[in-house]
Parts: C-alpha cells; structure tokens; sequence
C-alpha cells in the first residue's frame, strides 16, 4: 500500500491541478445590475433588430444564456416573455 501511495505522489501533477482550478476562478464579482438596466438592455437591444423579425425572436429565446442575463436565467426567461 506504501508504494501505491508514493508512486501516486510521484505522479500525480497536484502543482499543475491546482494551477488549473485557480484558474477557472473568476477574478473578481460582477457587479449586479438592476432588473430596469436589464429590461432597458433588452428593449434597446430588440430595437436594433426591429426590422428582422426572426433575429429578435432569436435574441429573446436565448436572452437567459446571454451577458449579463445569464446571471439570473429565470428573470431572463420571464423578461423574454414579456417583452415578445
């Protein structure tokens, strides 16, 4: 069991795992934005496709996995909903 145990230490990369999960972390907090900035986002977004129909619908579909939406994707989806 002994030598199991060091021939994982050996080879196990713990420094370049480490690397990589730190990595993943964001650098520091979004600040949070405010349902009317997001709703005024939306509309101002939908404005600037309003001559193509099928692009806004597009938009409103994946407005909850769209920045900065996507940081309360249930909002997203009921702002979709009543902004179509």
């Amino acid at each position: 069991m002994s030598r199991l145990l060091k021939f994982i230490e050996e080879a196990l990369p713990v420094h370049e795992i480490h690397l990589h999960l730190s990595n993943d972390l964001p650098l520091a907090e979004d600040d949070p934005v405010s349902d009317i900035e997001l709703e005024t986002l939306a509309r101002r977004m939908i404005a600037a496709f309003s001559d193509e129909p099928d692009v806004v619908r597009r938009l409103l579909e994946r407005l909850p996995s769209t920045d900065p939406f996507n940081r309360d994707p249930d909002k997203a989806r009921t702002l979709a909903e009543r902004l179509k």
